[in-house]
């Protein structure tokens, strides 16, 4: 057996005061920073090595409670307000990003779910980094939606509410089904539905955690902005990998439009739009140049396949995408 006494997760100050976000229109002083990283690689023992990180991060829960301190995780920077901040102590979880896929001997007997597309993201992996990831395995698979762009960390995205645009499905959060959560210096939960278990209690045990099931505080915690203690990692449902089939054209600004906008009832409009369902809807009107109609983006999902046309790179290093239009 591995000896985890000889191993501990990173612990070193990061960055002076003040802390700026990425977009740069907040700018927050704290007290101190830290950056705490997962024991080395090699990793020998997963849930060992992982638990080592829990007990850094339990350790300076303590440390800031003895010292009557506020103290919080961050994540990518991508927030707009402070919300996401304290004048306290600050935890940079981006060096925390471990993965661990599920399979049937992790889940309970009541899970309605396919535990092959089950997947463990450690709070502190980056949304771009997730997307690598789940594409590389041996069965390629995929996040069902996220935001715009992709350096917001797993936890930090979920947490802050951030929206997809996948037709008739919700925000990240929608497939979000475990919360590792670290509540305090000597307490780790593992939060789920209880209308929908997930894990078994011997994977739970596995993380160091005490199982939790209930709905409404499974919700609570879900988009909480860090208020219920430092989200550890989400356990979330992922699929197979897809294509995405795209489709502008400006389509009049008539009453059948209109009424698919109310309604998203899209069967007065000519097909694509008419016989399947898409994947993404989005219409964008110009207010100075509306005689031609609007601009009307439809999404189609298709089923992954190697031979797809890729996506073209000019010399300045932006992609221009393939967009099909009639």
């Amino acid at each position: 057996m591995p000896d985890n006494n000889a191993r501990s997760a990173r612990i070193e100050p990061g960055p002076p005061s003040p802390w700026v976000n990425r977009h740069k229109n907040v700018e927050q002083v704290f007290d101190q920073l830290y950056e705490v990283a997962n024991p080395p690689e090699p990793v020998q023992d997963f849930f060992g090595d992982l638990n080592l990180t829990v007990a850094a991060l339990q350790g300076l829960i303590a440390q800031a409670s003895a010292d009557n301190r506020t103290l919080r995780a961050i994540g990518g920077g991508w927030s707009l307000s402070q919300a996401a901040v304290t004048d306290g102590r600050l935890i940079d979880t981006g060096f925390m990003n471990w993965v661990l896929p599920i399979d049937a001997t992790g889940v309970t007997a009541d899970y309605k779910g396919d535990p092959t597309l089950l997947m463990y993201l450690q709070c502190g992996i980056k949304i771009d980094d997730v997307n690598s990831t789940l594409a590389e395995r041996p069965t390629a698979l995929a996040l069902k939606t996220s935001g715009a762009s992709n350096g917001q960390t797993i936890a930090g995205a979920v947490s802050t509410g951030t929206h997809g645009s996948r037709f008739e499905f919700g925000s990240m959060a929608e497939y979000v089904v475990g919360i590792h959560l670290i509540t305090g210096p000597s307490r780790v939960i593992w939060i789920e539905r209880k209308s929908y278990p997930v894990i078994s209690e011997a994977l739970a045990a596995r993380f160091g955690a005490e199982v939790v099931r209930d709905d409404t505080l499974f919700n609570a915690a879900l988009v909480s902005f860090g208020s219920f203690g430092i989200i550890h990692g989400l356990m979330v449902e992922t699929e197979k990998l897809y294509l995405l089939e795209i489709w502008r054209r400006r389509i009049a600004l008539d009453d059948k439009l209109k009424l698919a906008m109310r309604t998203l009832d899209f069967t007065g409009l000519r097909p694509p739009l008419s016989n399947e369902k898409p994947f993404h809807f989005e219409v964008t009107v110009n207010p100075h140049d509306t005689g031609k109609g609007a601009y009307v983006t439809t999404m189609y999902h298709r089923d992954y396949q190697d031979t797809y046309k890729r996506a073209e790179a000019s010399s300045s290093g932006s992609v221009r995408a393939t967009v099909c239009s009639v």
